[in-house]
């Protein structure tokens, strides 16, 4: 899921969606991603609750679709080896950029991040 502060809305993967069963009719969006480019395509408008692990936290968000990419050319960029070009940056202790675990086509993708591991997929398989 992202946030685009830009325009104040939340958006989420439309893959992740079709695994989570959400539906909806599609609209046409068109919204400001990065590197100053704006992007137009089908989206589906959701009602979600985001909650914590433990429950204590829930919350309604209201989030739109977006395709696999809509970054553009964004590649990642492993801001640990590169912070030391701006002097405000130097004492960010940055992690490093996730990895991902692959199996099969369509099978779960592991990705270990800062915050641990995450997975997505389908528990069928499909």
């Amino acid at each position: 899921m992202c946030v685009c502060p830009l325009n104040e809305e939340t958006f989420l993967n439309e893959e992740v969606a079709g695994v989570l069963g959400l539906k909806e009719r599609y609209h046409t969006v068109t919204v400001n991603v990065l590197n100053n480019e704006v992007e137009t395509f089908k989206s589906m408008p959701l009602d979600a609750t985001t909650e914590s692990l433990d429950g204590e936290f829930s919350k309604d968000i209201k989030v739109k679709t977006c395709p696999k990419r809509i970054t553009g050319n964004y590649k990642v960029e492993n801001w640990k080896q590169s912070k030391d070009r701006w002097s405000h940056l130097k004492e960010c202790d940055f992690a490093e950029p996730a990895q991902d675990v692959r199996g099969e086509e369509g099978d779960p993708v592991a990705r270990l991040g800062p915050l641990g591991w995450t997975c997505i997929g389908s528990p069928e398989g499909k």
